[in-house]
């Protein structure tokens, strides 16, 4: 989702690319067009609800800081305004006029809809997916505040920090799962921390490799080995056991570790920790799998594919009705499957389209 962020700063010469990143946000939007068949997900769709929206936040606050500064605070706010709420609408109009063409709506029943692309509100938007593009707007703009105002990237992340706490505290429902504000801005208060953590440790991450952190893992002397192997095997059964039985059990972490329930400060710590432990692994996965060129170059087009999901969805739906057959996704393999077919017909169909229809940096 952050093809039209890489141009926005100039990042579109491929030896400038982070390829392991375009491979993450693969992972990230792979996971997503799979995790929105819900239950015919299978265990993927509980699973992916732990972290997957946290990492498109985070991958999309790691050229942040590069971006804001480089600009006035209007000036960024345009670019923001171009590059997420123009494609937003876009995407929406389109929509609408599959939604008004397959259901034969008439003029007042189009009203609701253009009030729900208005509001683009997550669970009451006729496209779901689309939601998270006003929200990283916000997300984005918040973060620019905060980094002009504070100077320092860790006043940023610190401040963002703080308000996720408030937030989880004291808002009186659930903004991730049900937000009500105008453009999932509640749900911003708890994904603006991930954001700022991309923000804050890329210029690190961007570094890494394979080669490097066995050259790492070979300076360090024996007790900082094992200082180290003790610290990941502690966190990894704080992480692990919950990561493994939710996927395959659908239980919640605080049902696992029922002592956390009972200590305020980490019913909203430990998701934190959850959602962060799993992002580093997506990581060290996307590392592996940059050797596929296919991955990478998929990864570069997920603003699109954000925005094309449900139409591509619909389009294929009506598609294969012609020939008189009825798609169903009787098991889990099938949504991997067909996930992975409509992202390859969006990257080498839908978009080349879209491209040649639409003015450069609406689509």
């Amino acid at each position: 989702m952050e093809e039209a962020l890489h141009a926005k700063e100039g990042i579109v010469n491929k030896k400038k690319r982070v390829e392991w990143l375009d491979t993450l946000k693969f992972i990230g939007i792979y996971t997503i067009f799979i995790a929105h068949f819900l239950d015919g997900a299978g265990y993927l769709y509980k699973f992916a609800c732990m972290y997957v929206i946290q990492l498109f936040f985070f991958v999309s606050g790691c050229f942040a800081e590069k971006a804001v500064k480089q600009q006035s605070l209007p000036a960024y706010i345009k670019k923001q305004v171009k590059h997420l709420l123009i494609p937003y609408a876009a995407f929406s109009l389109i929509n609408i006029v599959l939604i008004v063409i397959q259901e034969n709506r008439s003029i007042p029943d189009i009203l609701p809809l253009i009030k729900q692309m208005f509001f683009g509100i997550r669970n009451q938007l006729f496209a779901p997916a689309l939601w998270f593009l006003p929200c990283l707007f916000v997300v984005s703009i918040a973060y620019a505040i905060l980094l002009k105002v504070g100077k320092k990237r860790s006043i940023a992340l610190i401040t963002s920090i703080l308000i996720y706490g408030l937030a989880a505290n004291f808002l009186p429902f659930d903004a991730t799962e049900t937000p009500l504000w105008f453009f999932n801005a509640d749900s911003a208060l708890f994904y603006l921390l991930f954001y700022a953590l991309g923000a804050s440790t890329f210029e690190v991450l961007k570094k890494l490799s394979e080669e490097k952190t066995v050259s790492f893992w070979k300076s360090l002397d024996k007790m900082k080995q094992v200082i180290m192997v003790a610290a990941v095997i502690l966190g990894g059964i704080l992480v692990l056991l919950p990561t493994i039985l939710t996927f395959f059990g659908r239980l919640d972490y605080f049902y696992i570790y029922p002592v956390f329930a009972k200590v305020p400060l980490l019913t909203w710590l430990y998701p934190i920790y959850i959602a962060g432990s799993i992002i580093i692994v997506n990581i060290g996965i996307a590392m592996w799998l940059q050797r596929i060129p296919l991955l990478s170059l998929l990864g570069k087009n997920t603003l699109a594919f954000c925005g094309n999901e449900t139409i591509i969805k619909t389009l294929m739906v009506c598609l294969l009705s012609l020939f008189g057959w009825n798609l169903q996704i009787a098991s889990p393999l099938h949504a991997y499957i067909y996930a992975f077919i409509l992202l390859i017909l969006c990257n080498y169909v839908m978009i080349p389209i879209e491209k040649k229809l639409f003015p450069k940096g609406i689509i």
